[in-house]
C-alpha cells in the first residue's frame, strides 16, 4: 500500500467515526460534491414542516418558507479571550437581540451605539471570545462547524475575499480569521448569473454538470430569485426603500454597492425570498442610487453545550441548489465614518469604531445588476468601479502578504492549487484555506512519488518547500486525488 492511498485511508477512517459523533449530536454538514438535499435537516421541535424537493427541511406558515427554528446569537467581544471550540458559559440564547443591537450599532453611528452593544452583552451574560484564533493544540482537525474558524491559523495572511472558505488577515501582531463563506466541504462556485440561469432552465438541453442539480431543483431556485426580484423592484427608487424602514450602513463599498439594512426584517430571523434584509445601491439614479442588489441575513449561535456544534453553525440551507455560499464576518470594526474593515477590538476601540467578534450568516443575491461572477458571489464586475472585470477582482482579493524576490504565499482554496512560476533557489508556502485537511505531495493524481511531502495540512496550517534546481515539480494531494499543481522553477 502507498503512502497516498495509507493516509486517504485513515483519514477517510477518522472522518467517518466523527460523523458518527456528530450524527450522535444531532448536527449535520453538506459534503463534497452532495447538494443540500443530500445532508440532514437540523433536528427541530415538532412543527408543520413539508419537504420542498431536494432542499432540505422548511416550515410554511401564512403562506411563508421558514427555515427550522434554531436560537442564535450575534456577539461583542467584551470578556475575556477563549480558544476556539471551548463553550461559552453563562450565555442566554438571545442571538435575535443581539443582531439587532449590531444593526443599530450600524444605524447609530460608532459614538452612540457602544453603550448599546455594551448593555446588550451585558443582558446576555456573554464572556467574550477570540474567533479568528484557536488554541494550536496538537493533531491534524478540521474546522469544528461550517461556521467556525480553524483550530490554527498561518503564521502569514492567505485566502482571498469571496472565493475561498477562510480568510486569514493580519491584525496587529497577529494573523486572524476574518472570514468564513461556504460549507466547510468544496463550495460550488459557478459563475452564472440570474439571467443566464434562467436560459439554461428555458432551454432544451442538459444542464451543465458544474450546477450539480437537477431541473425541478434549478426550476425552484429561478423562482425564489424571481420571487425577490419582484418584491424589491419597488425599490429601485430608494426613496421608496428609506419609507419602508431601510436605513444605509456604511458607505459605498467597491464592486458590492452601499448597504441599505431593514432592522426589523433582520430581528425576525426567518429567511424569506420576498423580504430581504438589506438592498444593495451603487451611485447613481433617482435620489442619488440606483439598484443593483438584495442581501440576506440569518442569525448563529456561537455557542452550545460542550462537545456539541450549535445547529445555528451549520451552514444554512437557504435557496434551491449549492449554489448559496453564506459567509460569517470575525473581528469586524464598524469606523466613525461608515466604513468596515477587520480589526482586533482594542485598536477599534481606539479609532471610535464598535466591535463585533462575529457576525450571522449573509449573502447576497444580484437580481438587479447581472453578475458574471455568479448570482450569490460576494462581488459584482457590474457594479463600479467597472475596470477590473472578473479577473480582477479574484486578482486583488487576496490578503496574503507581498511575494519577495525569494518567497511566494499561495493559497489552497476550494479544493483547488494555483499555478506557481518561480527563480532555483526560491522558496513557496502553502496556506490551507479550505475547511479540510489536504497535502501538498509531489507526484499526481494522489500519488507521492517520494519527493517533498508537507504531510496532513488542517484547515490554516502552512508548508515552505525550497526548489533549488530548475524544470517542473508536478505535486498532488493524496486525500483528493483530483487536486494537482505544478511548480514550474526557472
Amino acid at each position: 500500500m502507498t503512502l497516498g492511498k495509507l493516509r486517504s485511508l485513515l483519514y477517510k477512517s477518522a472522518r467517518i467515526a466523527g460523523d458518527v459523533q456528530a450524527a450522535r449530536r444531532g448536527t449535520a454538514s453538506r459534503r463534497q460534491g452532495h447538494g443540500k438535499g443530500d445532508r440532514q435537516a437540523v433536528p427541530v421541535a415538532p412543527c408543520p414542516c413539508r419537504v420542498r424537493g431536494t432542499m432540505g427541511l422548511w416550515r410554511k406558515r401564512k403562506g411563508r418558507h421558514r427555515l427550522p427554528r434554531r436560537s442564535a446569537c450575534f456577539t461583542s467581544e467584551l470578556g475575556p479571550e477563549r480558544s476556539v471550540g471551548q463553550p461559552r458559559t453563562g450565555c442566554l440564547s438571545r442571538g435575535v437581540t443581539a443582531l439587532v443591537a449590531f444593526v443599530r450599532v450600524l444605524l447609530v453611528g460608532a459614538g452612540a451605539a457602544v453603550g448599546v452593544v455594551l448593555c446588550v452583552a451585558a443582558l446576555l451574560g456573554c464572556g467574550g471570545s477570540d474567533p479568528g484564533r484557536g488554541a494550536g493544540s496538537g493533531g491534524v482537525a478540521e474546522a469544528v462547524s461550517d461556521a467556525s474558524p480553524p483550530d490554527r491559523v498561518p503564521a502569514a495572511p492567505g485566502g482571498a475575499i469571496g472565493f475561498s472558505h477562510f480568510v486569514f488577515e493580519q491584525v496587529g501582531d497577529r494573523v486572524v480569521t476574518s472570514l468564513v463563506e461556504g460549507p466547510r466541504d468544496q463550495q460550488v462556485r459557478v459563475p452564472v448569473s440570474f439571467p443566464e440561469l434562467v436560459r439554461i432552465l428555458e432551454s432544451d438541453g442538459p444542464l451543465p454538470a458544474e450546477l450539480q442539480m437537477g431541473r425541478l431543483e434549478l426550476s425552484q431556485l429561478v423562482a425564489e430569485l424571481e420571487t425577490v426580484q419582484a418584491a424589491t423592484v419597488r425599490y429601485q427608487d430608494v426613496e421608496a426603500a428609506l419609507a419602508d424602514g431601510f436605513a444605509q450602513t456604511g458607505g459605498v463599498v467597491p464592486n458590492m454597492g452601499a448597504h441599505f439594512v431593514h432592522e426589523g426584517r433582520v430581528s425576525d430571523g426567518r429567511l424569506d425570498p420576498s423580504e430581504p434584509e438589506i438592498l444593495l445601491y451603487a451611485p447613481g439614479g433617482a435620489g442619488g442610487f440606483r439598484l443593483v442588489g438584495t442581501a440576506f441575513m440569518l442569525p448563529r449561535e456561537p455557542s452550545g453545550p460542550s462537545g456539541a456544534v450549535p445547529a445555528g453553525d451549520v451552514h444554512p440551507d437557504g435557496f434551491a441548489g449549492p449554489l448559496d455560499n453564506w459567509h460569517v464576518h470575525y473581528h469586524l470594526c464598524t469606523l466613525p465614518a461608515g466604513a468596515f474593515r477587520t480589526l482586533g477590538r482594542q485598536e477599534c476601540e481606539a479609532k471610535d469604531g464598535v466591535y463585533t467578534a462575529s457576525t450571522g450568516w449573509m449573502i447576497h443575491a444580484w437580481v438587479h445588476d447581472d453578475n458574471p461572477l455568479g448570482v450569490f458571489s460576494m462581488w459584482n464586475p457590474n457594479v463600479p468601479p467597472l475596470f477590473l472585470g472578473s479577473a480582477g477582482i479574484q486578482a486583488t482579493r487576496g490578503v496574503g502578504r507581498p511575494s519577495s524576490e525569494s518567497h511566494v504565499d499561495v493559497a489552497i482554496q476550494n479544493f483547488a492549487y494555483q499555478e506557481v512560476e518561480i527563480n532555483a533557489g526560491d522558496s513557496v508556502t502553502w496556506i490551507n484555506a479550505d475547511g479540510v485537511p489536504h497535502t501538498v505531495t509531489s507526484g499526481g493524481g494522489g500519488e507521492a512519488d517520494g519527493g517533498f511531502d508537507s504531510s496532513l495540512l488542517g484547515p490554516g496550517q502552512a508548508f515552505t518547500h525550497q526548489f533549488n534546481e530548475p524544470g517542473e515539480f508536478p505535486f498532488t494531494c493524496t486525500l483528493h486525488p483530483h487536486m494537482n499543481g505544478t511548480v514550474t522553477v526557472r
